[in-house]
């Protein structure tokens, strides 16, 4: 067992190759300071010609060792059925032959909260309370910054409701969102650095789990505007909490996305209504949706995809 097929597939072992995503390269054209772009991409992108040569050399690396890793696989599992379709592609696009025979689809697992959830302590109590959480409705965001994530257009969302007059604060948690430097978008800060609302938008930074639950309790909603998700884990965690998601129509969300969310076309314009949509929901309508997508994210149990794999290790002998 390894954790990145980079390190090189021993062509001798009989192996399972367990597929997330190819993002490195499907979105490296169309972000080439963040992921492996092209030559040519990475140079129209402004990159020095040093620079450029050494991301489409990584490229070429990445797809090298990928394709080997899915040739001498004995099986390969697809945590979703984009992933599968993304994989079938790459193949097809390398000379890889085989593939289809030798590749199923197994979901990711979440293991739900058990038990009362921790409580705040009086610090981060005192800092909900401080940056007006405790009173005022707020979506949030938690995880990275990076490009694919769109912060910027969830901050031009945020920026067009509450020039609406809409009551609302938005919250980024998350390693990225400690400082506006260290937000990896430059699009995403240049957003929240240029917004009217600045004073509405909080970076937490880290969030403890005490403090994960707080915000999944008390959020209005999970905001997810990602461009490409292999599986889209936190979906099905906001869902598990009884947190309202509304996140775009894309990708791997397609399949995880249940009740209680909230799909919408890749603009920012969309995700603002998605979110104002949610906003105008009675309580009641708010909790009949909060069972319901914690019933649908009990569906993703990390059986599924143990049992798979045990299955395949079973037929290896």
């Amino acid at each position: 067992m390894q954790f990145d097929f980079s390190l090189g597939v021993p062509p001798s072992v009989p192996t399972i190759v367990v597929v997330y995503d190819q993002v490195p390269v499907l979105l490296g054209d169309r972000y080439p300071h963040n992921y492996r772009p092209t030559y040519r991409a990475a140079r129209n992108a402004g990159l020095r010609p040093h620079r450029a040569a050494e991301k489409a050399l990584g490229r070429a690396v990445y797809e090298r060792h990928l394709t080997h890793a899915l040739e001498r696989a004995a099986h390969l599992v697809a945590i979703s059925e984009h992933t599968a379709e993304t994989t079938r592609a790459f193949a097809d696009e390398h000379g890889v032959r085989g593939v289809e025979a030798k590749l199923s689809v197994a979901r990711l697992g979440h293991t739900p909260p058990s038990g009362r959830p921790p409580d705040l302590n009086a610090m981060e109590r005192a800092r909900f309370e401080a940056l007006g959480l405790t009173r005022t409705p707020f979506v949030f965001f938690m995880g990275g910054s990076d490009e694919r994530r769109r912060i910027d257009l969830l901050v031009a969302a945020f920026n067009d409701l509450r020039a609406r007059g809409v009551e609302l604060k938005l919250v980024l948690a998350g390693y990225d969102f400690v400082t506006m430097e260290m937000v990896l978008s430059e699009a995403a800060r240049l957003a929240l650095l240029s917004s009217s609302y600045r004073h509405d938008t909080h970076l937490l930074g880290f969030a403890s789990e005490a403090e994960r639950h707080w915000l999944y309790e008390h959020a209005e909603a999970f905001a997810f505007p990602t461009e490409h998700e292999g599986f889209g884990l936190p979906v099905v965690e906001s869902l598990a909490q009884g947190c309202t998601v509304v996140a775009f129509d894309n990708t791997s969300l397609r399949e995880v996305a249940g009740p209680n969310c909230e799909l919408v076309a890749g603009t920012w314009p969309a995700l603002a209504a998605g979110i104002e949509h949610v906003l105008a929901r009675g309580e009641a309508e708010k909790a009949e949706a909060g069972e319901a997508g914690r019933a649908w994210a009990a569906t993703f149990t990390w059986d599924t995809i143990g049992a798979e794999l045990r299955s395949r290790l079973d037929a290896l002998g």
